[in-house]
């Protein structure tokens, strides 16, 4: 699913910009955890571990192998030929098919992902840095620029502070903890929450669409939108502003 939702979906879209002529700039919005596993993380994009297009192929080689099992029941066609076929033939052939390409079954895929996604802590941001090689490989005609934002959380002034329209993100987990949904949960005291304001993120990316619009730079431009390295922000001061907030407005009978 990581590999269909932020691989395969951005090389279609690069393949629908290709198509318009008209088109300034393409903006891909990645995260700047993408490259977690490495200590110093420049603007740039990093070569992957393995090549995406075989992920790709195999995502939809297994698409068509699941059309061809469900046009079973309604018979077989080659050229212009085709065999009506009675229900147990349909299951037998049915099977057939199952078992010849479904080698690879869950168990499998489970024991192959930690080995593709070798230090990194999930497939999301393996699959994040796959499509950024995707959009630099693909999109080398195409006026390209990267968005990295770290968490995404309410906005800082527009167009007003605190303004959501979701419960997504770190919002969320402060609702959930506010109405007494989340009691816990497991963090670092010292580890930096690197929030970032979702205007913040869309003044950026605006800017770089703008920028790149204008000077249509020769390599792709990659913008790294985090706050840790200027402004760190830590777990311990979310737990303790979290709980103020929610003190001040049970006083003040605030409805959340």
């Amino acid at each position: 699913d990581a590999v269909q939702l932020n691989v395969l979906s951005t090389k279609q879209l690069l393949s629908l910009a290709q198509q318009m002529t008209h088109l300034e700039v393409f903006m891909h919005v990645s995260t700047a955890y993408a490259y977690c596993n490495r200590k110093h993380i420049e603007e740039v994009v990093y070569p992957p571990p393995v090549d995406p297009k075989k992920l790709m192929d195999s995502l939809e080689f297994s698409v068509e192998v699941s059309d061809l099992l469900n046009s079973v029941g309604a018979g077989i066609r080659f050229g212009d030929s085709s065999w009506d076929l009675n229900e147990a033939a349909c299951t037998y052939l049915h099977l057939l098919l199952f078992c010849f390409f479904r080698w690879m079954d869950d168990s499998l895929v489970n024991d192959i992902t930690p080995k593709l996604i070798g230090d990194r802590p999930n497939t999301y941001t393996y699959t994040k840095a796959l499509a950024e090689y995707v959009v630099q490989q693909e999109g080398a005609r195409l006026n390209t620029a990267i968005i990295r934002p770290s968490i995404v959380g309410a906005s800082w002034k527009e167009p007003f502070p605190g303004w959501i329209d979701n419960f997504n993100g770190p919002s969320g987990l402060f609702i959930a903890a506010g109405k007494g949904i989340l009691r816990t949960m497991r963090a670092s005291n010292g580890a930096v929450a690197d929030l970032v304001p979702v205007d913040v993120v869309v003044n950026m990316t605006l800017a770089a669409a703008w920028y790149s619009g204008v000077n249509r730079p020769r390599n792709i431009m990659v913008y790294n939108c985090t706050t840790g390295g200027t402004n760190p922000f830590h777990w311990s001061e979310v737990k303790s502003l979290t709980v103020l907030v929610f003190v001040i407005c049970r006083r003040a009978r605030v409805v959340i």
